[in-house]
């Protein structure tokens, strides 16, 4: 048995690498620095919630007898998530139509 307490147990296995995660933190222009313990956990926090959508996503697929997750399944997830609505401006319900030259518009 290890003498180290089980909160100190740290899962190493990200699959997000660090470095991108602190190249992206220091795109901001209010960050200068950001230490390993940092990018580890917004690292953590940002693989749990795209699990978390895409569980929520995958429920609206499964409902409607599909196997593939479509933009709609993603949409109606964060509208029926209330811990989901911050994303709503970035998903709308209705997915974006193509602009100019086939490509789809910025939101």
């Amino acid at each position: 048995m290890s003498d180290t307490p089980a909160a100190e147990t740290v899962d190493t296995n990200l699959a997000l690498p660090l470095a991108r995660i602190k190249r992206i933190a220091k795109s901001s222009k209010d960050v200068r620095l950001i230490s390993t313990d940092s990018a580890y956990m917004i690292s953590k926090a940002t693989e749990l919630f795209i699990e978390m959508l895409a569980v929520e996503a995958y429920k609206n697929t499964a409902k409607n007898k599909r196997k593939i997750i479509k933009y709609e399944d993603v949409a109606a997830a964060i509208a029926e998530r209330e811990e989901l609505s911050f994303a709503a401006e970035v998903v709308p319900e209705k997915a974006p139509t193509p602009g100019k030259g086939g490509k789809q518009s910025t939101l």
